[in-house]
């Protein structure tokens, strides 16, 4: 018979755990505790994309918003030279010179930046100065100056009325901000300290930026030159001038990462001149001093190739719905070779000729045939099609001219050399919207 004693013993050993059953009890909750672990990251990731998701679509609409209140076009009751649109594909623009003209702006269907104002980081206090379109720290709308031949000045749409900001600063970041107080008007220097203003700058992280696309121009007879001036005017150039215009609007939505992110400005010498022929030109950099304190665009080439391994773009009826895959920095079109850094996977940028939008999907990367080339092939988020690429001439162009943010720029740059991008690409979104703007 079994002692009350030897039968507590017994039964405190049943109900113990064993040593294999603690190791799948620690098992199981170390594999649930993995399987939470990892879905903070997601959740995080989700998260964020929600928050710039609702920022972007806020900003989009303030900037529409802004757009349709202060963007104005030529009409023909101004003056004899047409030049106060705040559209540069809108612009009738001409020479007072003998033919062939100084210089000439018409209307066209690229994409154009819409002049907006920024700031610039050093030396700190001064928006880019807005009185002096010439110079080296020219605002980015440079980048699309004709050429002006022998012409002493610049034209007059450049000066008085586009060369102005057509957007303040505080209106393109978002949330918008009040005016800065104290600024002087032909310098853009801040006379004097604004602390809520400045720490109010400093908790802003979104902005936007807008291109334009003129939907319908004036048809182009040949001698423009004579078509839209003074007493020459024909019916034509004038019901232009008279009519609503519409126009495709892109609104880029950009961020900063930090109150210290900086952007280096293209050197408009190194900008290909939208109305000559299509050559290769090397982007280049202003200096240090003219760097800016949110993200601005470049305008650089890509290239479509065009062999037996890479065939031109197939037609529409020969969709082959294989994502294109294009250069940069090539024998093809030299460029610096810092630019394939413009073009991170996920980056966001518009063909100024036919106004696609394209994503970044893929890029690799090999050397090129320089020592300090590098050549980078890029895969898009679609098919380019042989009508993509077509120019105003009917002609296939593989050489496109884009425009492009490029990431921003380490902190402490050098006054002298090639700035070294770092950070991811500043554009989250690009939205298109339809405005119609009466003269």
């Amino acid at each position: 018979m079994t002692s009350p004693r030897n039968h507590l013993a017994h039964g405190r050993r049943q109900a113990g755990f064993s040593l294999v059953e603690i190791m799948i009890a620690i098992a199981i909750l170390g594999f649930g505790l993995v399987m939470v672990a990892t879905m903070f990251p997601i959740a995080w990731q989700r998260a964020r994309t929600l928050s710039e998701f609702t920022s972007q679509t806020a900003a989009v609409e303030s900037a529409h918003a802004a757009a349709k209140l202060l963007l104005h076009v030529d009409s023909p009751s101004v003056n004899s030279l047409y030049d106060t649109s705040s559209f540069a594909g809108d612009l009738i623009e001409y020479s007072v010179m003998p033919d062939p003209p100084d210089y000439l702006v018409y209307p066209d269907q690229r994409v154009h930046l819409l002049h907006m104002e920024n700031l610039l980081v050093s030396p700190r206090g001064f928006y880019p100065p807005r009185d002096n379109p010439g110079s080296a720290t020219s605002p980015p709308y440079v980048l699309e100056v004709m050429s002006f031949g022998a012409l002493t000045g610049l034209p007059t749409f450049f000066i008085n009325d586009f060369g102005a900001a057509q957007i303040r600063l505080e209106q393109r970041i978002y949330p918008p901000m009040r005016p800065r107080e104290n600024v002087d008007a032909a310098t853009g220097k801040f006379k004097s300290d604004d602390r809520t203003w400045d720490d109010t700058f400093a908790s802003r992280r979104f902005a936007w930026v807008a291109f334009h696309r003129l939907l319908k121009p004036v048809p182009d007879t040949g001698d423009v030159d004579t078509q839209c001036v003074g007493a020459g005017i024909d019916d034509g150039c004038a019901a232009f001038l008279a009519s609503t215009r519409e126009f495709d609007m892109y609104y880029a939505t950009v961020k900063r990462s930090s109150v210290r992110t900086r952007y280096a400005q293209q050197d408009p010498m190194s900008a290909l001149n939208p109305v000559g022929p299509v050559t290769a030109k090397v982007p280049a950099a202003l200096p240090a001093t003219d760097d800016v304190m949110l993200p601005t665009p470049w305008r650089v080439q890509i290239y479509i190739p065009n062999d037996a391994a890479n065939p031109l773009a197939p037609t529409q009826d020969d969709l082959v719905g294989v994502p294109t895959v294009v250069e940069v920095n090539t024998s093809n079109v030299t460029t610096a070779s810092f630019v394939v850094d413009f073009f991170q996977r996920g980056t966001k940028f518009i063909d100024e000729v036919n106004g696609a939008i394209y994503e970044v999907t893929n890029r690799r990367t090999r050397a090129g045939t320089g020592p300090d080339d590098v050549e980078a092939f890029l895969t898009l988020d679609q098919e380019i099609v042989l009508t993509d690429i077509i120019d105003i001439n009917g002609t296939p162009q593989p050489i496109r001219t884009v425009w492009v943010f490029p990431p921003p720029i380490e902190e402490e740059r050098l006054s002298v050399g090639s700035p070294i991008f770092v950070g991811s690409p500043p554009v989250i979104g690009i939205d298109k919207r339809i405005l119609s703007v009466s003269p």
